[in-house]
């Protein structure tokens, strides 16, 4: 049926209005103590439904049979028949001849009987407060205090659930541990919809035919072509080898026969164009196998369009790079023993970071599972070795793998973002910058962001594990790589240290050392809020104040989609390890810089600071001797 809605009357101040919205607006105006079913009314219903044809139930005569509705009259609100033996109150009401949405067992004595004694017309239609009598009035007002109620009392049933295993009520539950900030992080870049613009990095020949460099000879000739002079020979310089080459074992027929004498039988051997019939095919075959390393480890490029500027970047899936490591390790620890580590802290799964995402993840599932540990690091500064200085590599090592060699893969390589001639040129290739490296990033671990939440099911069980939560300990950047991976303003204004709330011009004071830690969940919220403004582009006020506030910028962090960075343990804003090649203290081992975490504690000591580094490489007499660093006791830059 036509639901219409016509005037009513206040049921507190008695006033009059034309229709719901009035009413509404008048209610919130002049009473807004009450709740938020106020003035509220079942709309009236005009005619007859002609789906229904006339011909609908009507209440019963007798407590086993009903009768049709006399013509001329179609009821709205009909009376269930009288209950059998055993009947429960909890039954819904019956509206319309359906029963009502309402859950069962959620109308109270009060609303039933109102239901049961509301007027109807002759025509079929309810009345509104208008037009009902003193008890009529008040049986509806009795509705409306009953559903709001009812709202009341169901206020949290509709909550998410929690993200880890962890209890929801009693003593030592916190808000934060069932947070939702990661998901809609998730949200925000899956509405940008990158991933579906992505395409594999190369698209192979028609016809191609990788795998011809067979034998160690040509295998060593391959080597020379992709290495030579960094970034290797160019097709122009390839056609000059094979030249040189075929000139040189006699193969273009500029020689003439050797002490043979041509005769039958006779043959040299290793000749280039005997597997390479010209230059042609000799540089299709070093296209091909390149095309087929690439497309054999997932590489794929996505053109990113930011802030007006098109960008290309090439990345791998994050999760995918990690297994393959994993597999191949010659030897593996997938869990951590507190009682056999102690206080040791030599290896990366020794550290505090390892033991707090293992403690989530064994609180999340029953099953048997390990965390599937990552190092990572980017550097916008560093320099390419292959000479092309117009991207810039994010690599990853899997702490997992205890063979005794740190390995470290790259999974993407960010365009670097250049200053246009401009107004406003350097600010806003700054905010290109941190949106093309965030918008990587999510590109390279967005098929790990449900295995760092659920887990990932293993093809063949490792040690007896089966199933793997991928998670981050690790990010090792520079100073500006850090602003710029956490999305906040750089410069030493508001608060600019990124694991704490002090402020910029209080941290060599006291209230540097006795802040409150950064809270993940409230910054991440504001990130969340700041995004959304800048995007509508509305109230601009609120989101400058968002950002000059906790010096973030109007972007969302990636990494803080997955397990254990956006949700508990909450380590986003404790992962950061700045590179100490590109710290201001004239020193071959760099001390931790003063926005560690570890420096932020009141009872910091040397002992504490290698607890939460975890670095390799270090004895105790070491840590005793000296103040932690960043680099290895063989000499060996962290993160490389």
């Amino acid at each position: 049926m036509r639901p219409t809605y016509g005037p009513s009357k206040c049921t507190v101040c008695g006033v009059t209005k034309a229709n719901t919205a009035a009413m509404r607006k008048h209610t919130l105006a002049a009473h807004p103590h009450l709740g938020r079913n106020a003035n509220r009314r079942v709309p009236r219903q005009l005619g007859r439904d002609p789906a229904v044809g006339g011909v609908v139930a009507a209440v019963a005569a007798s407590p086993g049979g009903t009768a049709p509705a006399p013509p001329g009259r179609l009821p709205t609100l009909l009376a269930e028949p009288l209950p059998p033996t055993g009947w429960s109150p909890r039954s819904p009401p019956v509206l319309g001849g359906v029963p009502h949405a309402g859950t069962a067992g959620s109308a109270t004595p009060a609303a039933t009987a109102a239901a049961a004694d509301a007027p109807v017309t002759e025509d079929g239609t309810i009345v509104g407060p208008e037009g009902c009598d003193a008890d009529d009035a008040l049986l509806l007002l009795q509705l409306s205090r009953a559903a709001e109620k009812q709202a009341g009392q169901k206020a949290g049933a509709g909550d998410k659930p929690p993200l880890s295993g962890l209890p929801t009520t009693g003593v030592g539950v916190h808000a934060h541990n069932f947070s939702s900030v990661a998901t809609e992080a998730q949200a925000e870049y899956e509405r940008i919809g990158d991933d579906k613009r992505a395409e594999p990095a190369v698209h192979a020949r028609p016809k191609c035919n990788p795998g011809q460099f067979k034998t160690p000879a040509l295998k060593m000739l391959q080597t020379f072509v992709h290495e030579c002079n960094g970034s290797g020979l160019t097709t122009a310089f390839q056609t000059r080898l094979y030249d040189l080459l075929a000139a040189w074992d006699g193969s273009d027929g500029s020689r003439k026969p050797d002490a043979s004498g041509g005769k039958p039988g006779a043959s040299v051997a290793n000749r280039i164009k005997d597997v390479f019939p010209s230059a042609t095919a000799f540089r299709n075959a070093v296209r091909d196998d390149l095309d087929d390393a690439i497309l054999s480890a997932g590489w794929k490029k996505c053109t990113l369009m930011q802030g007006g500027v098109s960008y290309v970047t090439y990345f791998r899936s994050a999760l995918q790079t990690a297994l393959d490591a994993l597999r191949n390790a010659k030897e593996v620890q997938l869990r951590r023993d507190d009682g056999e580590v102690g206080d040791r802290r030599q290896a990366p799964m020794d550290g505090e970071a390892f033991r707090a995402h293992q403690d989530a993840v064994d609180a999340t599932t029953i099953e048997k599972a390990f965390v599937l540990g990552l190092y990572v690091y980017s550097d916008a500064s560093l320099l390419s070795w292959s000479g092309a200085h117009y991207l810039y590599p994010i690599r990853i090592r899997v702490v997992n793998d205890v063979s005794g060699g740190v390995r470290w893969f790259t999974i993407a390589y960010v365009p670097i973002v250049r200053a246009l001639k401009e107004p406003g040129g350097k600010e806003k290739a700054t905010g290109r910058r941190w949106g093309v490296l965030q918008r990587t990033l999510y590109l390279a671990f967005r098929n790990a962001i449900a295995a760092s939440h659920n887990g990932h099911h293993l093809d063949a069980s490792i040690g007896g594990y089966s199933l793997a939560f991928l998670r981050v300990l690790l990010y090792a950047c520079d100073r500006p790589e850090e602003r710029a991976v956490l999305c906040m303003k750089a410069g030493n204004t508001g608060k600019s240290c990124s694991t704490c709330e002090v402020q910029a011009e209080d941290a060599c004071s006291e209230k540097g050392v006795t802040a409150a830690p950064r809270d993940v969940v409230e910054t991440l919220t504001r990130h969340l809020v700041a995004a959304k403004l800048s995007r509508t582009t509305r109230t601009r006020k609120r989101r400058v104040m968002l950002e000059t506030e906790s010096s973030i910028n109007a972007f969302v962090p990636a990494l803080a989609s997955l397990g254990g960075l956006g949700t508990v343990p909450h380590h986003l804003y404790k992962m950061i390890a700045i590179d100490p090649l590109h710290s201001s203290i004239p020193s071959i081992r760099t001390r931790v810089p003063r926005h560690g975490r570890a420096m932020c504690a009141p009872n910091f000591s040397a002992a504490a600071a290698w607890r939460h580094l975890s670095l390799p490489d270090t004895s105790s007499a070491q840590r005793r001797s000296r103040p932690p660093s960043l680099v290895s006791s063989s000499g060996q830059a962290f993160g490389y």
